[in-house]
């Protein structure tokens, strides 16, 4: 019986070590984000107006462009590398309600990969969001 576990046992140790692992390569690093401005868990109710600032980042020098997507450009640059940048979103682009919007996608794109992270406060009350995504290929 040993002897058989010790077998199977030496059988998947040469089997393991000639294979090859890779890890998850999972960032929120990307070229284009998309992102809404609107109410979130604990807003409803309070006082005082939402504001919204987007904090962007990069560990490489890049340009950048904030768009209120089909309407105009909020902020635009250059970010260098480990820099962070905050822009705040106007309040005239927050969704407040329910049905179709237009005009109010909030559209983040840059040459290299940055980070983008959103925060919104309304009176005392805040929720942090790290965006993802969307791969331009």
């Amino acid at each position: 019986m040993m002897r058989r576990l010790f077998t199977i046992g030496i059988l998947l140790l040469a089997i393991s070590v000639g294979m090859k692992t890779y890890g998850q390569d999972f960032s929120n690093k990307g070229k284009e984000f998309w992102l809404a401005y609107s109410y979130h868990v604990g807003m409803s109710g309070g006082s005082g107006s939402p504001a919204m600032t987007l904090y962007l980042t990069s560990d490489v020098t890049t340009t950048y462009s904030v768009d209120i997507f089909g309407v105009t450009t909020v902020q635009s640059g250059t970010i260098n590398a480990n820099q962070v940048i905050s822009v705040p979103i106007p309040n005239t682009y927050f969704i407040n309600g329910d049905g179709l919007f237009t005009g109010r996608a909030i559209r983040v794109s840059a040459v290299k990969p940055i980070v983008v992270y959103s925060f919104i406060t309304r009176k005392g009350k805040c929720c942090i969001f790290v965006s993802s995504y969307k791969c331009i290929r």
